[in-house]
């Protein structure tokens, strides 16, 4: 037998694919709503998707950091009420226990928060009256936060506090006023606001009315109306027979009511409102007279009715609890005559 020389194998060629970044697959984020900025409060969703492949865990970043932000690995990731501090670049990444373990790094969102504009006691103010526009960027602190208030487009700010607040407007102040928010000591901004209107109206005056026409007779309800057609926030005063703060009396409503007449209600109404801290007061009303109705029942063989001065028949005076003094008020005194 002869020996057959050994057979080494030969060395077989193994190619080795490394798979580059390029070739992994892609994450894309979105967010929604698609409009940017977003308003203070508003629910902003981000959304990550990864065509190929299952199973994926995903990952949220927030800025330059590596450090995965808390964050159930769901590929949305929703943040409920937009604050200052959720501002930025945000961006995402899937993981799998399979080839391929991860994807790409998805595209970068910018979120960035818009500074909401209000004003008290209202849009329209009046002159004399007292404005106050505050600018909110919630979250963060108001520390934080360094304000500029624009007035008309200017760049030049009219005020660099949170709250502007102008003590007694003059039509000079009327226009548009937008501000925005610059973190101290960084670059970091808001957007700025939306511009919001200041119109400025002269001091208004109410219109005084009742609810009846002609006079309140004794012992039936009446009511006084403060009409004023302006926005809202009033209190009502009002004053009887002479203009006196001192003796005005307040109600929350434009309403006010007499449950019973009697003849001390008779005579001069006015009616005025107010509101803020110090209270900004409007024009007093015109005056409004309440004329209180007397009724009185005689026996007769009368078939008619009859409305007589009150001199004419001060014998039944005391049946009703009259006295002399009434020719100071305007009484109206109706006879009613039975058969």
């Amino acid at each position: 037998m002869t020996n057959q020389p050994r057979r080494v194998n030969e060395p077989q060629n193994i190619k080795i694919k490394v798979r580059s970044a390029e070739t992994l697959p892609t994450a894309a984020l979105t967010v929604e709503p698609r409009w940017s900025p977003v308003f203070t409060g508003e629910s902003v969703t981000l959304k990550c998707e990864i065509q190929s492949h299952s199973n994926w865990r995903y990952q949220w970043y927030k800025g330059s950091r590596r450090t995965a932000v808390s964050q159930p690995q769901t590929n949305t990731f929703t943040i409920r009420s937009a604050a200052d501090q959720d501002q930025g670049q945000y961006w995402c990444r899937g993981e799998r226990d399979n080839r391929p373990s991860s994807s790409q790094l998805s595209n970068t969102v910018t979120l960035r928060v818009k500074a909401v504009v209000s004003i008290q006691p209202g849009d329209q103010v009046f002159i004399g009256e007292t404005a106050t526009l505050t600018c909110d960027i919630q979250g963060g602190g108001v520390s934080n936060w360094q304000y500029s208030w624009f007035k008309d487009g200017s760049s030049t700010a009219v005020s660099n506090e949170q709250q502007y607040s102008i003590s007694s407007v003059t039509e000079s102040h009327r226009g548009q006023y937008t501000c925005r928010g610059t973190e101290r000591g960084t670059s970091h901004s808001s957007h700025t606001s939306d511009a919001v209107t200041l119109t400025v109206s002269e001091k208004p005056k109410p219109e005084l009315t009742s609810s009846h026409k002609g006079a309140a007779l004794i012992g039936n309800p009446e009511v006084l109306y403060c009409k004023l057609d302006q926005s809202a926030g009033w209190r009502f005063y009002w004053s009887k027979d002479t203009q006196s703060p001192e003796n005005e009396t307040k109600t929350e409503t434009h309403s006010y009511t007499i449950s019973s007449v009697s003849v001390s209600d008779g005579g001069q109404y006015w009616c005025r409102a107010g509101r803020g801290t110090p209270v900004y007061y409007t024009h007093y009303s015109d005056a409004l007279w309440i004329n209180v109705a007397v009724l009185l029942r005689l026996c007769g063989n009368f078939r008619s009715s009859l409305l007589c001065e009150q001199e004419c028949i001060k014998c039944h005076m005391a049946s009703f609890g009259l006295t002399d003094s009434l020719p100071k008020r305007r009484i109206i005194l109706y006879i009613f005559i039975l058969f």
